[in-house]
């Protein structure tokens, strides 16, 4: 059980990459905020069912919880919300192809914020792995800009471009969400991985569909007027990939570190 972590891993990546793509598609009809709440709303009831399973199969109850278990949740909701609305901003900019790879830049700002600000704690192959990920990112992005652009652009007037800032920004609270979410899974109680990675997902997903809520409610009530259906197929594979992902994700994190709605009940948020 040691290494469950590698396997869930992998998995959560692979339908993250999905996942990524059918929001993507979704955006096409959707504000940048109205596909992120749709991400949350859409999950929440079926990780609540997971939940209900996992309790009624394992038992474990509900846990107690503590104001750093909700401070750790919150910071990891919101700041994921704002990653997911800085991916979602990626999609109508140039070169996103480029971005999505910056993205990866995550991996290495988890293992340094991790390592001086949280628990987080690396041996040197952990280091040295990290940085020939994080090599193999600027090989990616070097062959997909080539090398005379990047000689002749320079760095700075790269780092300015708005679809780098925005990669970096979105890596940064991707970090933040990771580090926050993995102590909030150590804080929650003393029950195995998969009972309190559950636990911190659902109370996360319920704090981001309340949140946006709120916001779609006061910025973009459209979103919430009846439509027709397009889009049906998007939003339900959307909602599918969550779910799953949202499964593996929180097991692997606490191991090593939507209410539902029909989408023809949504109407386009403007954009």
């Amino acid at each position: 059980m040691e290494t469950i972590w590698i396997p869930l891993s992998a998995f959560a990546a692979l339908m993250q990459a999905v996942r990524t793509a059918a929001q993507k598609t979704l955006n096409r009809q959707l504000s940048t905020m109205g596909t992120t709440y749709v991400r949350s709303l859409a999950g929440l009831p079926f990780v609540a069912a997971f939940l209900a399973g996992l309790l009624y199969v394992r038992g474990g109850g509900v846990p107690q919880f503590s104001l750093v278990f909700f401070a750790f949740t919150f910071a990891g909701a919101l700041s994921q919300v704002w990653a997911t609305a800085l991916l979602i901003r990626m999609f109508t900019l140039k070169s996103f192809a480029v971005g999505t790879m910056l993205t990866k830049s995550d991996i290495l700002l988890t293992a340094i914020i991790g390592s001086l600000l949280f628990s987080e704690e690396l041996s040197a192959r952990g280091w040295l792995a990290l940085l020939v990920v994080f090599a193999g990112v600027l090989l990616m992005l070097v062959g997909k800009l080539g090398a005379p652009v990047l000689r002749d652009t320079g760095a700075e007037p790269l780092v300015s471009l708005p679809v780098v800032r925005t990669a970096l920004g979105c890596a940064f609270m991707f970090t933040v969400s990771y580090l926050t979410f993995r102590e909030a899974t150590l804080v929650v109680g003393d029950g195995d991985f998969l009972w309190r990675g559950t636990w911190t997902v659902t109370i996360a997903l319920l704090i981001q569909t309340f949140f946006l809520s709120l916001w779609l409610a006061r910025r973009n009530r459209s979103c919430f007027a009846p439509s027709g259906r397009t889009g049906g197929s998007s939003y339900s594979s959307a909602r599918r990939v969550r779910s799953v992902r949202s499964a593996g994700l929180p097991r692997s994190r606490s191991r090593t570190r939507r209410m539902s709605v029909r989408w023809d009940r949504l109407k386009p948020c403007s954009r």
